[in-house]
C-alpha cells in the first residue's frame, strides 16, 4: 500500500496553463509558506495522481476549465468535490480574483484558511461517479436523530452528501443506507462542508471521508458503483 507523505506546511495543487497566472500564484503562495505542484493538462494531472502526495487544496485557472475537455473536466468535478477549490484569473491590478467552490468569492489568503481546516489527502486515480443513493446521517451510532440525505457522487474512499445543516470540519458521524442492514453502517469524517445560502452556486452538503472500511462496506459500494 502506498503511503502518502503529509506535508508539514500547507501544500496547494496547481492546475494552471498561463504563466501569468502561475508566477502571480506562485509569488502569493511563496509569501504565505505553502508549498505547491502544479500540473498543466491531463496527462499531468493523471502522472501526479500515485497517491504519494497529500494536498490540503486545489488552485485553477479559469482558462485551464475552460479549455478542458470532456475527460478533464470530469477529473476537475471530482477534485472539487475532494478538495477545497478556488478558481482564479489575474485582475487589471495584478492581484488573483477567486472563486471558491464553498463560499464563493474570497481573497487567496481566505481560501488558504479553509485549506487550513482540511486534512491533506493524498490524490488517487479512483471510481468516483455521480451516484444518487438515499441516506441517512447520524452524529450517533444510534440514529435517534438522523438527517435523511442523498449521495451526489459516490467512490469507495469518500462521498458528497446533500446536507441543509452546517457541519464542523473533521466531525465523525455515521451513515446509512437504508435496506442494507445495520452492520453497514458506515463511519465518515467530514472533511468539508458547503452551507446553505453560500456564495458557492452548488448544491449545500458535506464531502465526507470514510473510515477503516471494511470488506463487506466496500463490497456494497462498488455494487453501487456497478449499478449506475
Amino acid at each position: 500500500m502506498t503511503v502518502a507523505h503529509v506535508p508539514e506546511n500547507l501544500r496547494i495543487l496547481l492546475l494552471i496553463r498561463d504563466q501569468k497566472t502561475e508566477e502571480l500564484c506562485r509569488a502569493e503562495l511563496a509569501a504565505h509558506a505553502v508549498d505547491c505542484c502544479r500540473a498543466e493538462d491531463l496527462r499531468d494531472l493523471v502522472a501526479m495522481m500515485d497517491g504519494r502526495t497529500a494536498y490540503h487544496g486545489v488552485i485553477a485557472d479559469i482558462r485551464f476549465s475552460m479549455k478542458a475537455d470532456a475527460e478533464l473536466k470530469q477529473q476537475l468535478r471530482r477534485l472539487e468535490n475532494i478538495y477545497p477549490f478556488l478558481r482564479v484569473k489575474p485582475a487589471a491590478d495584478g492581484s488573483l480574483h477567486g472563486i471558491s467552490s464553498l463560499s464563493g468569492s474570497v481573497s487567496l489568503e481566505e481560501f488558504l484558511g479553509q485549506c487550513r481546516t482540511f486534512p491533506a489527502r493524498s490524490l488517487r486515480e479512483e471510481e468516483r461517479r455521480e451516484e444518487y443513493v438515499s441516506a441517512w446521517l447520524s452524529v450517533t451510532p444510534d440514529f435517534a436523530v438522523a438527517e435523511t440525505s442523498v449521495s451526489l457522487n459516490l467512490s469507495c474512499r469518500g462521498a458528497f452528501f446533500y446536507s441543509a445543516r452546517i457541519w464542523e470540519v473533521g466531525t465523525t458521524l455515521r451513515i446509512r443506507f437504508p435496506g442494507q442492514g445495520q452492520d453497514l453502517d458506515f463511519a465518515a469524517r467530514v472533511c468539508w462542508c458547503r452551507p446553505w445560502g453560500g456564495k458557492s452556486d452548488g448544491l449545500p452538503g458535506i464531502g465526507v471521508e470514510f473510515l477503516e472500511v471494511s470488506e463487506r462496506q466496500c463490497a456494497l459500494l462498488k455494487a453501487f458503483l456497478r449499478s449506475g
